[in-house]
């Protein structure tokens, strides 16, 4: 028990008092880690943060932290290599999982990726995001299957959030969900170049809609797949994938994807984090800045305008 409360680690939480908020559990530079059958819950900050570690397992795990206690992320793990999530209820605050890789100075120094993971039997419940991909992948994330796993009431299912000024090296490529099931999910699938985190993120270098030359600083995100995935009681949009125009989102599956959303009215939402769009609720698909997207036995269900807009 972490003992984080919020009359003290979650009361103003970006202000620095002595120490920053520490992690419940800080794995740096390890290898052969098994964290086993225990519970871990009231984290200051995120929870579990492996950083540049390889071959863990992470079995049987309980990570509870209040829905509203602020940057309570479940597992992150920060440029490490095999890694399994394997029967992990989560009930958090922020992400669930965040895969992460450093920003830039990391990403462009070192060239350490995030890579080969396994997500299964897993329960996503409350957080931000169910499983995300960043902010900070400057150092890339690539082979990521997430399968067999069910998310309640996340403002977000899978989400990749990115933005210019991740790195060269920040490539997304071979992110695979199947067999998935999603309930009260707002948005199920959301893919985001724009991120507008961090002091710069708002700077018309982040937020510009225009085709920027690629230079050193201009991630990518590629190869996506999704089968067999059912979403119930969706509330703002299907899904969101809006790529750079100077370096699009690339080859992008869906395959036999139910998508119903709920009957109730709903209060409209950013469907991501990003400058200049709009509020929605119960809309379609919006796919901007993307090549060769294809759905094959998708149906969405309840929604208002158009099933995919661009």
């Amino acid at each position: 028990n972490g003992q984080a409360t919020k009359e003290n680690w979650w009361s103003n939480p970006k202000v620095r008092r002595g120490a920053w908020r520490p992690r419940s559990i800080f794995l740096n530079s390890c290898k052969d880690v098994v964290l086993e059958g225990i519970t871990i819950k009231n984290s200051p900050s995120w929870t579990v943060h492996p950083f540049f570690c390889e071959n863990l397992r992470f079995i049987n795990l309980k990570i509870e932290n209040p829905a509203d206690s602020p940057n309570t992320d479940g597992i992150d793990p920060e440029s490490c290599k095999n890694v399994e999530y394997l029967g992990i209820d989560f009930s958090v605050g922020d992400d669930c999982i965040a895969i992460k890789s450093g920003k830039l100075y990391l990403g462009e120094k070192l060239k350490t990726p995030s890579e080969n993971f396994l997500i299964k039997h897993c329960h996503m419940k409350y957080g931000h995001g169910g499983v995300v991909i960043g902010s900070e992948m400057s150092g890339g994330v690539k082979n990521i299957l997430i399968e067999k796993c069910v998310f309640y009431k996340t403002d977000k299912g899978i989400r990749v959030k990115t933005r210019r000024g991740r790195g060269e090296n920040g490539i997304v490529d071979g992110i695979t969900v199947k067999d998935v099931y999603m309930d009260a999910v707002k948005v199920p699938f959301v893919f985001n170049s724009f991120y507008f985190c961090d002091p710069d993120g708002k700077t018309e270098y982040v937020y510009s809609k225009e085709k920027l030359p690629v230079d050193k600083g201009t991630p990518q995100i590629k190869n996506l797949i999704f089968e067999d995935i059912e979403c119930e009681n969706t509330e703002v949009c299907a899904g969101f994938l809006y790529g750079l125009p100077e370096k699009p989102i690339q080859n992008v599956k869906f395959k036999n994807v139910s998508i119903k959303f709920t009957k109730d009215e709903v209060e409209e939402d950013y469907p991501a984090m990003m400058s200049f769009i709009e509020k929605e609720a119960k809309a379609g698909f919006f796919i901007k800045n993307s090549e060769n997207v294809s759905f094959e036995n998708v149906e969405i269900i309840g929604n208002v305008g158009d099933k995919i807009r661009d």
